[in-house]
């Protein structure tokens, strides 16, 4: 899964599936491919995903009720940048999010 900060009707990487209200789009790999040949992206708006986990929504709606040894679900909006930007490790992200 490719994650991004470039599409929207004018943006240069061709994909309409916005997250959210985020400004951070899902798809649009070959449209990507093109606009970094051509220069008309920074590396830095991309970034992919591997073994990611996808729910349904009744699947989501259980875990964000339920908690199971003060474990909790949460769901949170948080800037592009954070999601992008490569220089955060999971565990460094996470506690910056949870502080």
């Amino acid at each position: 899964m490719m994650l991004h900060s470039a599409g929207g009707p004018d943006g240069p990487i061709q994909s309409e599936s916005m997250l959210g209200m985020s400004g951070m789009y899902e798809g649009g790999i070959v449209s990507a491919m093109e606009a970094a040949n051509a220069g008309k992206i920074e590396p830095g708006r991309c970034k992919f995903f591997f073994s990611h986990m996808e729910f349904t929504e009744k699947e989501l709606d259980n875990m964000f009720a339920g908690s199971d040894e003060g474990d909790v679900w949460m769901s949170l909006e948080i800037p592009t940048e954070y999601v992008l930007d490569s220089d955060y490790s999971r565990g460094q992200l996470w506690s910056k999010l949870r502080n």
